[in-house]
C-alpha cells in the first residue's frame, strides 16, 4: 500500500494471506478496481477541461461582443461551446465520471472489508472468502457495464439522421 492510502486513491489494502493476494479473483478484483478508477480519473479530468473551457469561452464571447471584436472572433467563440457542449453530450463525460467513481469506491470498500476479514468476508475459508469477492467482482461489472450501454443508448437518441 502506498504512502496516502485514503478514499479516491489508486490503491487496495493487500488481503494478509499471500496465497489469497496472488489469486486470481484477487488481481482480477484489482485490475478491474484499477480500470474503474482510471475510467472515473479520465472521465472526470475531460468533463471539468470541457466546463472550464466552454465557461471561459462564453465569458470571453460575451467580453468580445461588448468590445465590438470582428464577428468572426465571437462566433467561434460561441461554435467552441457548441462543440464542447455537443461531446459532453456524446462521450456522457459527467455520468460516467459519477458511475465509474461509484463501481470504484464500492470495490474499495469491500476490498478493506476483505482484508480485515469482516462481514461478509469474515469466514475462515479462504477459497469461500475470494468466492465472495469474485461474486462481488462480477455483479460489479454487469452492473456497470449495463449502465454505461444504457448512458450510451440516451446519448445516441435523437441524434440519428432525420427520419431514422
Amino acid at each position: 500500500m502506498g504512502a496516502n492510502p485514503g478514499w479516491m486513491s489508486d490503491e487496495l489494502p493487500d488481503p494478509a494471506d499471500p496465497e489469497q493476494s496472488a489469486s486470481a479473483a484477487w488481481t482480477a478484483y484489482r485490475d478491474q478496481f484499477t480500470s474503474y478508477s482510471h475510467g472515473a480519473r479520465t472521465n472526470r479530468l475531460s468533463y471539468q477541461s470541457a466546463r472550464i473551457i466552454s465557461l471561459t469561452a462564453a465569458a470571453a464571447a460575451t467580453v468580445s461582443a461588448g468590445l465590438s471584436a470582428t464577428p468572426w472572433v465571437t462566433a467561434s467563440l460561441g461554435a467552441l461551446i457548441v462543440v464542447l457542449e455537443g461531446l459532453q453530450q456524446l462521450f456522457q463525460w459527467h455520468e460516467n465520471w459519477i458511475a465509474y467513481r461509484q463501481a470504484t469506491e464500492t470495490m474499495r470498500q469491500h476490498a478493506i472489508d476483505f482484508a480485515a476479514g469482516v462481514a461478509p468476508y469474515d469466514s475462515a475459508d479462504g477459497r469461500d472468502r475470494l468466492a465472495r469477492l469474485a461474486v462481488l467482482r462480477r455483479d460489479v461489472a454487469l452492473r456497470e457495464s449495463g449502465g454505461w450501454a444504457g448512458r450510451m443508448r440516451s446519448a445516441g437518441q435523437g441524434s440519428g439522421p432525420v427520419g431514422a
